[in-house]
């Protein structure tokens, strides 16, 4: 399983790099918003919340000046109800999409302002 995160990494750089903007996935499956490695709270990131009963399959992120959604964050992860998962992004306005296993659309931000701190979105 590590080497698939390694992979899926390079895959999010090289993306990132090419598109001008970086996802780093923070994988925290606690409900805080996501820390670095000294303890302190992170600075750009988007921290989805699912405070409902059903699981998140996939969740998809983009620059709010791009038509096309990114790559699924979380792989072969599932982001059960009551868990929180983070990913460092650059600042910007981002787009965010959630879909269950099979595909279905549970909820969509669009415009979600990310600055210097952590920004959660609450999937209810």
């Amino acid at each position: 399983m590590l080497n698939n995160a390694k992979v899926w990494l390079m895959v999010l750089v090289v993306v990132g790099a090419v598109s001008g903007c970086i996802i780093q996935p923070n994988r925290g499956t606690s409900s805080t918003i996501p820390q670095s490695a000294t303890g302190q709270t992170s600075g750009s990131a988007i921290v989805v919340v699912n405070n409902s009963s059903d699981s998140v399959c996939r969740i998809f992120f983009s620059p709010a000046s791009t038509t096309q959604w990114g790559p699924d964050q979380l792989g072969t992860e599932t982001l059960s109800a009551g868990r929180s998962i983070g990913w460092s992004v650059n600042p910007g306005t981002w787009d965010i999409k959630l879909t269950d296993c099979d595909g279905n659309v549970l909820a969509t931000q669009m415009g979600v302002e990310v600055g210097g701190s952590p920004v959660a979105f609450q999937y209810n």
